[in-house]
């Protein structure tokens, strides 16, 4: 795998989505089912290095409210999760 494919798997992992390459038209968006986890969708011949820098405001569009809770969190307590002390 080339770094670009690299680099997208791996934010799209930490926004806990699968990642859905060549298919659909138009530009990189995040899909949601009912029954599965969400999905990144990449279309075919998408530049790789792109579709990961869209990737943040894919997942915000697509899912609103993971987004607000996540700012509703307090700063420092965020900063405590991320370095694992309480």
């Amino acid at each position: 795998m080339g770094p670009g494919i690299t680099a997208l798997f791996r934010e799209a992992s930490r926004l806990r989505l699968d990642v859905h390459l060549g298919s659909g038209k138009g530009t990189p968006r995040v899909i949601t089912y009912d029954d599965s986890p969400a999905a990144y969708q990449v279309p075919a011949g998408w530049d790789l290095a792109d579709a990961t820098d869209r990737l943040p405001a894919a997942h915000a569009a697509a899912r609103p409210q993971v987004v607000r809770a996540l700012r509703a969190i307090p700063r420092h307590e965020c900063q405590a999760c991320l370095s694992g002390t309480p």
